[in-house]
């Protein structure tokens, strides 16, 4: 009886031990998240680690100097030195410690890239291009020869200047500007120099055309990393470039270049609009060749600047608009402009010739509309110089297609190649009204935008006959070599 009552009691003793073991290690816990860190050589970014413990002092030790911690409560951040060995990588650990306990976090360096590093930059502000996209432009150099260095011309999320930054991510080469692409590199022979993206050395007489590849952007702190992985051709001998890497580490403010709406002088405006249809589509409208309207002003932080022009071609409920980009008005044809709910219509440019009509690519066409102050009018005309046939006028109308398909059903008004609005200017009391009624809405996807180019001029082009696309309804939106069905939400 007593072996067995002291074998009890010795259970209870052990089982009491165990509980209090096992409640003393519940109570002294030490966690840490995540356990592994990694940077790049000239990483300037700013990483967290979590630390979960019931233990109120701990204490967090890097096995290197290069690697710097900045300790909070429950947490710290972790930098790293810039590292310029390209020959290895580097490696270190972060000790976390705490009532005896302890987390061992590794941090990773990669070795230098062999790029060449940029240390100043300079940021310029060319404002809204149209559908919530904004142009700017970079120039990396040294300050110490700012003869030699790298220029992008490139698309970012539009925002006003004060707020504006550009997006983080890999921006690739567009011929439509969405959102974080950029511009190959063309040179004007008649201007003699350079335009869109670039690598250049005026001392040596070096200029090369970025004609492919990305570059990225990164963000902390107010710090800009831009890396790019370009490829081009030497401006002269078209020989080709390859590993155009470059790199720039800072900070970048941004000139405002941009061009206010209200330079123009145009206001809240009833218009007069005069215009001879070239092919006439609609039987209500056949012989119309003037009707009324109102042009609107519209700022927005979606879309930036541009004008609605309502009752478009004598359609009540039809509006298009023309995005203000660097001092012009572009029609916007990838906004849609009129919806029921099986169709929606968008403004389209074809050409008409030997009873036939050709689509244009806006690409190859300035798409402005030209505005005289003094006259108040807008010109909607505009010429194109086909080579073997002549000079041939372009037209403007309004095509339809199936929103479940994106087929062609037809256009929604005649098209028209001279049309002209005469503005006048109305009560300023209106206007909070009519730029409400006339915004647009933020239906369709920025990244398909129309093509803008300030490589042509402003009121004729030159193309050559091949290039003339039939106008097909199946196939209508080969003229922006875009498919309008998967911009429809």
């Amino acid at each position: 009886m007593k072996r067995i009552r002291l074998n009890l009691i010795m259970f209870v003793v052990a089982a009491s031990a165990m509980l209090f073991t096992t409640c003393k290690d519940d109570k002294d816990n030490l966690s840490v998240s995540p356990a592994e860190l990694t940077f790049h050589a000239d990483d300037v970014s700013v990483k967290t680690v979590t630390v979960e413990t019931n233990v109120k002092d701990w204490d967090a030790t890097p096995s290197f100097n290069w690697i710097n911690i900045q300790k909070r409560d429950g947490m710290f951040t972790v930098t790293v030195d810039l590292y310029k060995d390209v020959t290895a990588p580097r490696t270190g650990t972060i000790s976390v410690k705490a009532a005896g306990k302890e987390e061992i976090i590794s941090v990773y360096q990669s070795a230098a890239e062999e790029h060449p590093t940029f240390d100043t930059a300079k940021g310029y502000y060319f404002g809204n291009y149209g559908n919530g996209t904004a142009i700017f432009g970079l120039d990396m150099f040294n300050a110490s020869d700012d003869m030699a260095g790298l220029q992008i011309l490139g698309f970012s999320a539009f925002a006003p200047l004060n707020n504006y930054k550009l997006d983080v991510g890999t921006y690739n080469l567009t011929e439509y500007g969405e959102i974080k692409s950029f511009l190959d590199g063309w040179y004007d022979n008649e201007e003699d120099m350079p335009f869109g993206t670039f690598l250049y050395d005026s001392k040596l007489g070096k200029l090369t055309l970025i004609t492919g590849g990305t570059f990225s952007v990164e963000l902390s702190n107010n710090t800009y990393t831009v890396t790019t992985n370009f490829t081009g051709k030497d401006a002269f001998t078209n020989a080709t470039v390859n590993n155009i890497h470059y790199r720039f580490v800072g900070k970048i403010e941004f000139e405002d270049l941009s061009i206010d709406m209200s330079s123009t002088g145009i206001v809240e405006s009833d218009y007069t609009a005069t215009g001879t249809p070239q092919l006439s589509f609609q039987d209500e409208v056949a012989n119309e060749t003037e009707w009324n309207g109102r042009v609107v002003p519209v700022e927005d932080d979606d879309f930036g600047q541009y004008i609605a022009i309502t009752n478009f071609a004598d359609q009540e409920d039809l509006t298009i608009y023309a995005d203000f980009i660097g001092g012009d008005f572009i029609l916007d044809t990838q906004y849609p402009v009129w919806e029921n709910d099986n169709h929606v219509g968008f403004l389209v440019a074809v050409l008409y010739y030997e009873d036939k009509l050709y689509a244009i690519d806006p690409d190859m066409w300035d798409m402005s509309i030209q505005y005289d102050h003094e006259s108040q009018t807008f010109d909607f005309s505009k010429s194109v110089n086909i080579s073997g046939i002549g000079t041939q006028n372009i037209s403007v109308g309004v095509y339809t297609i199936q929103k479940s398909n994106g087929e062609g059903v037809g256009w929604l008004t005649n098209i028209y190649p001279d049309i002209k609005l005469e503005l006048t200017p109305i009560s300023p009391t209106q206007t909070k009204a009519l730029m409400l009624s006339n915004k647009k809405q933020k239906v369709i996807s920025p990244s398909k935008l129309p093509s803008f180019t300030p490589r042509v001029d402003k009121k004729v082009i030159t193309i050559d006959k091949s290039q003339l696309v039939p106008f097909d309804k199946n196939k209508f939106f080969l003229y922006d070599s875009l498919t309008k069905k998967e911009a429809i939400p």
